[in-house]
């Protein structure tokens, strides 16, 4: 989104939020969920999918616990099974042992090709079979990548970086090295590993990937989008909170005054945007750095709250190219009323107070709200 330079005024109005409707779907026979791409359909049978165009499909199969001793030999049962071959390597799906297949096989007289996943959980396991037609392979293959990387195995799961993320690079960041970290006019040092930050660009860039090949773009793609950064970036954000909540003194602050001291820190990033295909920096990029546009920065001030046990919506608007967070705190000024709740609204991008908006902003038919996992709770709780 194109950076505006916001002129702040109260209003004294509630914006109404156009709620919107895709969310993330709980598979039957407790295999998890998937909070798929936008125009994926359920198939005849459980937990079946296939895309808007039906050319690539999503199969999601619970075993028990005992079924398998491992997932490689999970893998090669399945592929027995399938009629299929491919090459395949071992993984860990926070914390689970998991394997991942290149793997191609016949159906009904045509040749398909895909990702096989297994994973071997405590209560049971899961192999994940995403695959198209081979002629369609490809141009699906950003589609399908997606759809195996919203899979989450429980709630839990559904706020860390997803079995193709973690596949990608590991997770926690294995080699996290001590960088700078400015807060509140100090500098600490805080252990940063530069690598998760390519692992963290990298589903921005596929996910926006996503959005461009699908003709059909709507307000539920990019409320997923939103969800899907969100979800990548919340855990990876973990190891600076104490860091974080020490140096911008918010021990025994209300939540309005912890949200508005963590706006004006973030406030004093400098803008600067990636020149990407996404061209939005992932929130942790933004986070070590101090750096980012208004989308990259609503994102990570979302992260941050919602760690700090407060409520948050992001609020976005295509007509005006700008993007801000609802909080749920006390307070004066602009606010948004989404599901029967008020959120003060918090701008990013301007050195402004908390609750204050451009007033050449403020048709509430021009801002749609996206909610974030329900399931988010507050990290400083799991410490």
């Amino acid at each position: 989104m194109r950076r505006r330079r916001c002129t702040a005024a109260i209003l004294a109005l509630a914006l109404a939020a156009v709620s919107i409707g895709a969310e993330t779907q709980v598979l039957g026979e407790s295999a998890g969920t998937v909070d798929l791409p936008a125009g994926w359909h359920a198939l005849s049978g459980s937990n079946r999918f296939a895309s808007r165009s039906g050319e690539a499909v999503l199969r999601v199969t619970p075993y028990p616990a005992d079924a398998f001793s491992d997932p490689k030999a999970m893998a090669e049962s399945i592929e027995a099974k399938l009629g299929a071959n491919g090459e395949g390597v071992l993984f860990l799906y926070s914390g689970r042992p998991s394997f991942i297949a290149d793997v191609h096989f016949e159906s009904g007289h045509s040749d398909m090709r895909g990702y096989l996943i297994t994973i071997i959980g405590a209560d049971r396991s899961i192999a994940l079979l995403g695959f198209a037609m081979d002629a369609s392979y490809l141009g699906l293959h950003d589609e399908l990548l997606s759809a195996l990387d919203s899979y989450a195995i429980d709630s839990a799961a559904g706020l860390y970086p997803g079995p193709i993320s973690q596949f990608y690079y590991p997770f926690p960041a294995p080699r996290r090295e001590p960088m700078k970290l400015f807060v509140g006019g100090k500098e600490y040092s805080a252990p940063f590993d530069v690598r998760e930050f390519d692992a963290s660009q990298t589903v921005i860039d596929r996910e926006t990937r996503v959005l461009v090949e699908n003709k059909s773009v709507n307000v539920d793609a990019w409320r997923r989008y939103y969800r899907t950064i969100f979800r990548d970036n919340y855990h990876r954000l973990d190891p600076y909170l104490p860091t974080l909540e020490a140096a911008l003194g918010m021990a025994g602050e209300s939540p309005e005054q912890k949200a508005k001291k963590l706006l004006s820190w973030m406030q004093g990033f400098l803008y600067a945007r990636t020149g990407t295909i996404a061209d939005l920096s992932s929130p942790l990029l933004a986070f070590a750095t101090q750096t980012g546009d208004c989308d990259s920065r609503t994102i990570l001030y979302s992260i941050l709250v919602r760690h700090l046990g407060i409520e948050a919506i992001l609020m976005v608007s295509s007509t005006y190219s700008h993007s801000m967070v609802g909080v749920r705190v006390d307070g004066k000024g602009a606010h948004m009323m989404y599901d029967g709740k008020r959120y003060l609204v918090a701008e990013l991008t301007a050195p402004v107070a908390l609750g204050l908006i451009d007033s050449t902003m403020a048709d509430p038919a021009r801002w749609i709200a996206v909610d974030f996992p329900s399931s988010a709770v507050p990290a400083t709780s799991q410490r």
